[in-house]
C-alpha cells in the first residue's frame, strides 16, 4: 500500500484518481515524477503527461 500522506509542496497535483495524490491536499506524495509527451512537438498543456501516475 502506498503511504500518500506525505505532501511534496515542490509538485502540485489535483488529479485525485493518482493513487500518489495526497488525500488532503493538493500536491503529490512522490519525491520525484516523470513528465512526457505523446506528441512530437507538443504546443498545448494537453500534450504534456504526467507519467508517474498510478490509478487508484
Amino acid at each position: 500500500m502506498i503511504d500518500n500522506s506525505y505532501a511534496n509542496r515542490c509538485i502540485h497535483c489535483t488529479v485525485e484518481s493518482c493513487k500518489y495524490h495526497n488525500n488532503e491536499r493538493d500536491y503529490c506524495s512522490l519525491d520525484k515524477i516523470s513528465v512526457g509527451t505523446h506528441e512530437s512537438c507538443p504546443t498545448d498543456t494537453q500534450c504534456v503527461d504526467c507519467e508517474s501516475f498510478e490509478a487508484k
